[in-house]
């Protein structure tokens, strides 16, 4: 059984490859989303998800500050020095108004 499934080819060599499919899987969303993205990606699945929000006013007022924070910093910061080559754009989120 996989997932509530009847695994029905349970040979050695179909066993091997499930695994292989498998790994091949998780190594595809790894090369998707690198670590330094998933930080980024919760923190729009905090903003954009009502099944987490909280259900009192105060706490919901509250929530989502560290999310909000997090993506300003990521979309609204400077160029690092190899980008100062690169044509001169402006951040997606301009953090000094960012309130």
């Amino acid at each position: 059984m996989y997932k509530d499934v009847k695994v029905t080819h349970t040979g050695d060599r179909s066993i091997q490859a499930f695994k292989r499919y498998i790994q091949h899987l998780i190594d595809a969303v790894h090369d998707r989303f690198p670590d330094d993205a998933m930080d980024l990606l919760n923190c729009f699945d905090v903003l954009l998800n009502p099944s987490h929000y909280p259900q009192t006013q105060g706490a919901l007022q509250e929530y989502p500050e560290p999310a909000i924070k997090t993506i300003i910093g990521h979309f609204g910061q400077e160029k690092t020095s190899e980008e100062e080559s690169a044509p001169a754009t402006a951040p997606v989120i301009d953090s000094t108004n960012a309130q």
